[in-house]
């Protein structure tokens, strides 16, 4: 038998397919793309992609590539036609429907937002970023109610996936729905007292993040209303919260002031002055001022002093103030260097009173043309106050009257301080 040496050659490489092609280019250009990404180049990355497109115009996703290229750029729309081809096409992907969901929040369209957040969630139930979004959403068409529970369930999902509290959202930053403020509140304390452990560590400093902010927009509205007794029922509320926040004595001691319940707002701030090194300067110099207006000058020098030394800032109000209560005792020398010492410190238009220093020392009409030029500087509620009794001070008790009618149409409501300012005694209002 014959025998035969068969030789076995390799089989040709087959050639790739036009399909084949057009796939190799594709994923070349989406790795060009996600390079260009890294390098926060977002125009090559949108054109690299556009080109991986023109090779596979079903691709799924490149489209989301492109919608978050777009986010990047803030192109809105763009964005959110390219999240709407990526869902066409990859319609049980949970991801590609939230992120259609947010480009559409962006755009307003809250309605058609919730249809693709409820599509998310169907596919992925554990999807938390889905179920922020739907609280976020939900806050948007002012259902407070519904976004409040949803954001709750967000949190107590978080924290059990991460292990830690989320950071707030803007949800909690304000919800102008007073009643809706309220069920909020309900809802945190509900809460905080049936929840164990780690969640209710959570809940209580969520719970506070909250009150502060819910509760600290109602206290700026109270203030700016110069509603001052609704204004320390809230600080109240805050103090029971947090105790150690001696800030919150502060303002509790103006709210006392303001209702001239003179001996609380004297403790609160002697309190606040000795306990916290941070809010002494302020503390005692709201201390000195109510001396001041009390005619209990030696112990407004003396709260003053406490002022000016724990401030590094040189505050030229505490030395008018001081400077004042001097003058007061008659002791001009000395009021005089305070006096001195504002005018090598105040220099600026902002918040100043140069204009006092300068007519307490002699410097008339120095003092009116800072007065004036202040005027001008897009002027406050307490720049009118401070120009009433600097015109007061002169003797021009009409402009003093004027002035101080334009302070409270400004806005000024410390009624105490109109009363009380010995620089107005000619022109106080009853």
């Amino acid at each position: 038998m014959a025998l035969f040496l068969v030789l076995v050659l390799p089989l040709a490489a087959a050639k790739p397919t036009k399909e084949q092609k057009r796939i190799a280019q594709r994923d070349i250009h989406i790795r060009l793309a996600q390079l260009y990404m890294e390098q926060n180049d977002f125009v090559d990355a949108y054109e690299h992609m556009t080109i991986a497109l023109e090779n596979d115009p079903r691709c799924a996703p490149c489209y989301a590539m492109r919608g978050e290229i777009a986010m990047e750029r803030e192109y809105l729309p763009l964005a959110a036609g390219n999240y709407r081809q990526a869902c066409l096409y990859a319609p049980d992907s949970a991801t590609y429907h939230m992120e259609y969901a947010r480009a559409l929040m962006f755009l307003d369209s809250t309605g058609s937002a919730a249809i693709h957040l409820e599509q998310a969630l169907r596919l992925n139930p554990d999807l938390l970023e889905a179920e922020r979004l739907t609280a976020l959403n939900l806050y948007l068409q002012d259902d407070y109610r519904h976004a409040i529970d949803t954001h709750l369930a967000y949190m107590h999902h978080f924290m059990f996936a991460e292990h830690y509290a989320p950071e707030q959202e803007e949800l909690f930053l304000t919800i102008p729905d007073s009643l809706a403020n309220e069920y909020l509140l309900r809802r945190l304390d509900s809460c905080v007292r049936h929840s164990e452990g780690d969640i209710q560590n959570m809940y209580r400093t969520t719970f506070t993040k909250v009150l502060y902010q819910v509760l600290g927009t109602r206290l700026i509205d109270c203030y700016q209303q110069g509603r001052w007794a609704a204004a320390q029922r809230i600080v109240e509320r805050l103090q029971q919260t947090e105790p150690a926040d001696y800030s919150l004595y502060l303002l509790h001691g103006q709210c006392a002031f303001e209702q001239e319940q003179f001996k609380i707002s004297e403790r609160d701030w002697l309190y606040a002055g000795e306990k916290d090194s941070t809010h002494a300067s302020m503390a005692y110099h709201l201390l000195g001022c109510q001396y001041y207006y009390q005619k209990r000058y030696a112990e407004a020098i003396e709260a003053l002093d406490e002022s000016i030394r724990h401030d590094r800032t040189k505050n030229p109000h505490a030395y008018l103030f001081r400077g004042r209560s001097y003058l007061a005792l008659g002791d001009t020398l000395v009021a005089n260097e305070d006096f001195e010492t504002i005018l090598e410190e105040d220099t600026s238009y902002y918040n100043s009173v140069r204009q006092f220093a300068l007519l307490y020392l002699g410097e008339r009409e120095e003092a009116v043309n800072w007065q004036e030029n202040l005027l001008r500087t897009a002027p406050k509620s307490d720049i009118y106050f401070s120009a009433a009794c600097f015109y007061a001070l002169l003797g021009e008790d009409e402009q003093a009257g004027r002035m101080l009618d334009e302070a409270i149409a400004a806005g000024y409501h410390s009624m105490t301080s109109i009363r009380y300012s010995p620089e107005l005694s000619h022109i106080r209002q009853p």
